[in-house]
């Protein structure tokens, strides 16, 4: 990033202006005293070897300012999430269980902060439990802000969605997301290992990793792996190929 890049991008030049202004001013102090006091050749040469330690010693030191930024980047983020204040319950109703799944979105309307016109205008759609809905659009046209409502990352100005009959205004966060799984296009996967990355946060169940495989269709790639659902994907799924990171996400909803 732009943040963590300029300091290495500047370290080398600045430090070797920095040697090229050092060597500048011994060559000048070593002539002054030559002049002056008449220094030898000998002292001069140690004026050199003294310009070159430090010439050594300089670009260490600028080799620690890139990772030294990166690092101070990654806090930075780090405390942000930390501080970061904690999201307020519309509602208080807990689920039971897992709902017939059943949505509304009745005469719905959002607008964003400074938007001069809103992303969801008296919108009114129906998903039917047990079937398949694709939402279709041009950029902009509010897809996106529809899941956004459905997962409680947006109140609506106007209107209401229902769950099963039931506002999700009444209901806590927790208990509402944990009726959905989203697989984004940015996919987030961890330095881990398969199983890890697909039944992270919840207890692991053979069973239920096996059955989720085999529907994301990765079961026999797995199979073919030397250490099977234990082998690391590195960072990000870096030793994955993009479909293999799209498929281990959808086995991570499927979970």
């Amino acid at each position: 990033s732009c943040d963590s890049g300029w300091p290495g991008a500047l370290g080398q030049p600045l430090s070797q202006l920095v040697a090229a202004v050092g060597l500048s001013a011994i060559i000048c102090i070593a002539l002054w005293q030559a002049r002056h006091t008449g220094t030898g050749v000998g002292d001069f040469a140690e004026f050199v070897a003294a310009l070159l330690l430090l010439t050594s010693r300089l670009r260490h030191l600028s080799d620690l300012a890139a990772p030294v930024t990166r690092a101070l980047v990654i806090a930075d983020g780090c405390f942000d999430l930390l501080d970061a204040r904690k999201e307020l319950d519309s509602g208080g109703r807990e689920l039971a269980g897992p709902t017939h799944g059943d949505i509304s979105i009745e005469a719905v309307t959002l607008t964003y902060p400074g938007a001069s016109q809103p992303a969801l205008d008296g919108l009114s759609l129906s998903f039917p439990a047990g079937r398949t809905t694709a939402l279709v659009g041009a950029s902009g046209a509010g897809k996106s802000s529809i899941i956004h409502l459905l997962l409680g990352f947006g109140r609506p100005e106007a209107g209401r969605i229902c769950l099963d009959g039931v506002d999700i205004e009444t209901l806590t966060r927790l208990s509402l997301r944990r009726q959905f799984a989203v697989v984004s296009q940015d996919i987030v996967l961890f330095d881990e290992s398969i199983a890890h990355n697909i039944a992270y946060a919840q207890p692991r169940d053979e069973a239920r990793l096996e059955a989720a495989l085999r529907a994301a269709h990765l079961w026999d790639f797995v199979q073919r792996l030397p250490e099977g659902v234990e082998t690391p994907i590195g960072a990000n799924g870096s030793k994955l190929s993009g479909g293999q990171r799209q498929r281990l996400a959808i086995a991570r909803a499927l979970y």
